[in-house]
Formats: structure tokens, C-alpha cells, sequence
């Protein structure tokens, strides 16, 4: 293929993406505001974006640029009296965001993923934690469906790196790139359509679980034997989500996940990681953890235990869990037998339980609940949320039903039911 012809297929390739973003990721409609947040690195692909979407009627676009390199810079450097520091122009500007209904895409895929290697997890935390605080009426507005969003991501040469344990070339990016686009099905004729389609598969697959009237899923395998009791008004929900005015959006591009909040005071057991995880900006690896009435009372791991540490302790209740989501070999991100070392992706690859914040939209009413009212149905209420892995076809997955019923949902890795 000549070089004219590579790069009109790929500029076909990412015209098609940014469509499937903007129409399906955030289903942006006429005279929505719209704020892109990425790296320098994908600026190219911003531009894209922000022309497609005033194409499509947007009222306003916001590139949002942050660098990796100047955040590690802060965390290095900064006196410490600054850590805590918020410019008191954010907090209009976060109520901004959440009041107009903005919609938002964040475009990742880090220009260097190992850049928070070595940062001081403790002075990283104060910052964070600074940050959390002050964004919390945007998280809100993002979880009850007032803010639709996504997640989408482009290949960088570190990145590919990583991925595939060579050195970071433009050949190794087209080598993830190529892999990313079959599980963004942007080889199809027409991605929207397949997606649409994939949502109601899994929306099949949430409504066989809701269906259960679940009290409890299991998970066992080597070095994992782990209790997830459910509320009697969990919701099961998958492929895509609904604004506040009904709205069909998808927050990840890919998605392969069913998922739902556990009652966040009941968690037993123990459980071992089975991907590589990002907390704190840190690669965390063979992480375990033991939980004891939904707290983690116990946990370590081979690197950057640290990380975890100083996670638990910005907000206490990052110790429960907030979600749980099923997710089978079938993926094509598992069949493809990488580790992305990037959670969108990972994710997607295996089941997972996520520590922190729990969904108000996985709890029946609990979009119109206060954060007190849904606490008290057993959605944790932390100020962050993250994933980690524990799938695998080592590990079985199973449940009881209301009526103490057993039953099977994966085994050896793949649905059942």
C-alpha cells in the first residue's frame, strides 16, 4: 500500500472514531457544551474532535490540555505548603460543568505511562485528595446521568512499549493501534451499529442477572475465595447508560462489562488480582486483599504496595467497594492475550471489583437519592473509584438467589447463564 493511500485509511480510521465518540460515546445533541481533556500528544486527534462536534451543533468546545510531565513536576517540586492548593475560579468552573450539563470525553492513552513511577505517593495524595474535594458536584453530575462522558483511547509509542515489551517505535503504535481498532470494531462498515447492538446483548445479559434477584456472588480460584453481597435494589446494567432525559450513552468505548453496586458493608473473603493495576499512577502488581464486613483489613503486593497505602488512607472508604462487574473470555480484549497496563482496557478483559465509590444509577431510584439516602442502601460514597481484576477461566463465579437458590454465572471463565 502506497504511503498516500496508509494515511487516507487512517485518516478514514479516526474520522470514523470521533464519530463513534461523539454520537454514540456522548450522544451529543444540538447546542450541548462539550469538554475534551487529553495530552499535548493527541492534539491532532482534539482538533478532529472539536470540528466534528461544532459540525454537529455544539455550542461550545473546551480542550482541556493536561500534561503528565508538568503533574509529576507539581508533586516533585511544589512546596509543600501548596499541595492543597485550588484556584478559586475551579469551583465555579467544576458547578459550571455539572449545572449546564457539558458533555465530556477524556482522550487517554498516556505519552508516558511510567511517568509517576518514583513520585512521592504522600505529597501525591494531598494533592489529589485537594482536587477530589472541590470536584465532587461534576462526579455527581456524571454519575446520576446529568454529565454524559466517555473514556476513549489512542496509541502512543511508550504506551505501545509496554504493551508489547519492545522499544518505543511508530512501528510498535501502528501495532496497537491495528490490535485496538478490531476491538473497536472501527473495521466494521458501520461501528455504530455494532455497538448499538453489542449494548443490547449485554443489557440481555444485565437483565438475566436482575432476573436472579441475587443476594451474594462468589468468586473462587487460586488464591481467591471472595463474598460480594448485593442490596435487594441492586441494579445489574451494561453496554450503555441514560442522560437524564433519556439519552443513550456509552461512558467506555470499548465495553465488554455487566456490572452493578454491592452493598459495601458486607464484602468477605480474600482475593488476588489477576492484571496489573494502575493506583496512585503506579503499576501495582500481584496485589491481594482480604475483606472482613466490606473493609479491607489486610492487602499487600509484589510492587508499589505504597501506592495502595496511600490510596486508603485519602479517604477511608476506599477501604469497601463500590462496584462489581462481570466480564467473560469471550471479550476480544481477553482473546487477544495482552496486558494493556491501561484500565480501560483491562477492565474489559476480566471481571472486576472496583474499590471506592459505588453507582447511584445501580440502585433502584437512586438517581433521585441523596448521597446519604443511597449510603444508606449500601452504595459507598468515596471520593474515588478504582478497578482491579480478579477474572480469569481459573476462577469461578457463582450465586445465591433470594429464594437461597445456587446458581452458576461463569465457569471456567465463560458465561453460563
Amino acid at each position: 500500500m502506497s504511503q498516500n493511500k496508509s494515511n487516507k485509511k487512517m485518516r478514514e480510521i479516526l474520522e470514523k472514531y470521533a464519530k463513534l465518540i461523539l454520537s454514540l460515546g456522548v450522544n451529543l445533541k444540538e447546542g450541548q457544551n462539550l469538554i475534551i481533556q487529553s495530552e499535548p500528544v493527541h492534539w491532532d486527534f482534539i482538533i478532529l474532535l472539536g470540528k466534528l462536534a461544532f459540525q454537529m451543533g455544539a455550542r461550545y468546545v473546551k480542550p482541556m490540555i493536561v500534561h503528565a510531565e508538568l503533574s509529576k513536576a507539581r508533586v516533585d517540586y511544589q512546596k509543600e505548603d501548596y499541595l492543597g492548593y485550588i484556584p478559586t475560579y475551579y469551583d465555579k468552573y467544576v458547578n459550571t460543568l455539572a449545572d449546564e450539563g457539558w458533555a465530556m470525553v477524556y482522550v487517554g492513552g498516556l505519552e508516558n505511562p511510567d511517568v509517576f513511577a518514583t513520585v512521592d505517593q504522600t505529597r501525591n495524595a494531598k494533592i489529589r485528595k485537594a482536587l477530589l474535594e472541590v470536584s465532587k458536584p461534576l462526579m455527581n453530575a456524571r454519575l446520576n446521568g446529568q454529565c454524559p462522558w466517555t473514556i476513549a483511547d489512542l496509541p502512543t509509542k511508550k504506551w505501545a512499549a509496554k504493551v508489547f515489551g519492545s522499544e518505543p517505535t511508530e512501528e510498535a503504535r501502528e501495532k496497537l493501534w491495528r490490535i485496538m481498532v478490531s476491538i473497536l470494531r472501527l473495521d466494521h462498515d458501520d461501528p455504530l451499529a455494532f455497538w448499538k447492538g453489542h449494548a443490547k446483548a449485554l443489557k440481555k445479559r444485565a437483565d438475566t442477572l436482575n432476573s436472579m434477584k441475587l443476594d451474594f456472588v462468589t468468586f473462587k480460584g487460586p488464591d481467591t475465595n471472595l463474598k460480594v453481597c448485593l442490596t435487594p435494589d441492586a441494579l445489574w446494567l451494561g453496554g450503555s447508560e441514560e442522560t437524564k432525559d433519556r439519552r443513550e450513552y456509552f461512558p467506555n468505548l470499548p465495553t465488554e462489562e455487566v456490572f452493578t453496586t454491592p452493598d459495601y458493608s458486607k464484602t468477605q473473603g480474600k482475593v488476588k488480582i489477576t492484571r496489573p493495576v494502575m493506583i496512585m499512577d503506579q503499576v501495582v502488581k500481584d496485589l491481594w486483599l482480604e475483606f472482613k464486613d466490606g473493609r479491607v483489613v489486610n492487602f499487600g503486593a509484589k510492587e508499589n504496595v505504597t501506592a495502595v497505602e496511600k490510596y486508603f488512607e485519602i479517604d477511608q472508604q476506599n477501604r469497601y467497594l463500590g462496584e462489581l462487574a462481570l466480564v467473560d473470555i469471550s471479550s476480544p480484549i481477553y482473546q487477544c492475550g495482552k496486558i494493556f497496563s491501561n484500565i480501560l482496557y483491562d477492565e474489559n478483559a476480566s471481571c472486576h471489583i472496583a474499590l471506592g465509590r459505588g453507582f447511584g444509577m445501580c440502585v433502584k431510584g437512586g438517581n433521585e437519592l441523596s448521597e446519604e439516602e443511597l449510603k444508606n442502601k449500601g452504595c459507598n460514597n468515596a471520593l474515588m473509584h478504582i478497578d482491579v481484576m480478579i477474572g480469569s477461566e481459573k476462577i469461578q463465579v457463582s450465586g445465591q438467589t433470594s429464594n437461597g437458590d445456587p446458581v452458576t454465572i461463569i465457569k471456567d471463565g465463560s458465561f453460563v447463564i
